[in-house]
This record gives C-alpha cells, structure tokens and sequence, in this order.
C-alpha cells in the first residue's frame, strides 16, 4: 500500500503534516501540527461518502485534551449531523449533537459542564468548521473555494466545537491549480 505525505505551513509558523493511505471507500488520514520540534496537536480522521469522523489529541500547559467529531451527511451530501465531545482535565466535559434541517440548527449543547439547547439559524450552504480547529474540516473549506485562478469567494461557515454554534464567512482565494488562500473567519 503506497502512502503519500504533504506538509503545508500555517498561521504564526505552525506546521502541519499530512499522511494519508488509501483504503477502499474511505481515506483515513492524519495532521500533525508542530511548532518547531513540539508538537501541538494531532488529529486522526476517517473520510466516507456518508461521514466525517476523528478525534483532535491537544497538548497545552503539560495537559492533553482529547475531542471526537462526527459529521454525518443527509440527503444530497448536505452535513445533515454535528457531534463532538471535548474532554480537557480539570475544565469539564463539552460536547454538542446538531442537527441540521434546511436554514437552521438545533441540539443539545454543553460547554464546560453547563448544558443549554441550541436552536438557531444556519446560512444555507454553510460548510460546517469545528473550533479547536480541525484541519480535516478546514479542508471542505478549501473544498468549497472557487475553481478558478485569481477568484476570490466569502465561503460561509457554521462555526461550531467548544462554543456557542454560529454562522460566520471566510475569505478564500484560488491564487492558482493547487493554492488556496484562506483568511481568517469574520466574527473570530
């Protein structure tokens, strides 16, 4: 089985490593997030026609924190489904079980221990981007950037993880065939 590697750098010097092996109907893949020789923050995925689904391992303070995501696709590919469960040492439990229908949002979501419904709008065609940042899903956003050279695009985001769900946009430009620029989210 062949394995292919790309490495790409992100904001404030981060790097981040790609590894992926193909496998039949799916792609299981890894980003490692380094700075310097230390490692930030690893995440593991699985990519299917039907779901996306990982877990992010980050290590801050001497601390890992560990969060699992599933996106679970609806009629058309559409994200019909958000989970995800953050666990951080002495800080709590958060997690969240979105489900989308059409323009809007709606689920159980607890940060920190304190758990509230979530009923809300959804910009139609929002590309879901879970915070901590997976790269996994960052990739549909680069997904989601125009086909050609010198376009740019707002890419509107559900922006959902460790915080209240909330509709913002990203500014993505194709600079060229295999560059993509992707600003920072607007509201962040």
């Amino acid at each position: 089985m062949k394995s292919s590697w790309v490495v790409c750098v992100l904001a404030a010097g981060t790097a981040c490593v790609l590894a992926s092996v193909p496998a039949a109907g799916q792609a299981r893949e890894s980003f490692v997030m380094l700075a310097g020789h230390d490692t930030l923050s690893v995440e593991r995925f699985v990519r299917r026609p039907d779901r996306l689904t990982g877990e992010i391992e980050t290590r801050v303070s001497g601390r890992t924190s560990r969060l699992t995501y599933s996106v679970l696709s609806a009629d058309q590919g559409r994200p019909g489904r958000l989970e995800f469960a953050l666990t951080v040492p002495q800080h709590g439990i958060s997690s969240a079980a979105l489900d989308l229908r059409a323009d809007s949002a709606f689920g159980p979501v607890m940060l920190a221990d304190k758990e509230t419904m979530f009923r809300g709008a959804v910009t139609p065609g929002a590309v879901p981007l879970l915070y901590p940042l997976s790269i996994a899903m960052l990739e549909d956003v680069v997904r989601a950037a125009p086909r050609r050279a010198g376009v740019d695009a707002d890419v509107p985001l559900l922006a959902w993880g460790n915080q209240t769900p909330e509709n913002v946009a990203r500014h993505v430009r194709r600079v060229d065939a295999t560059a993509v620029e992707v600003g920072e989210p607007d509201g962040f």
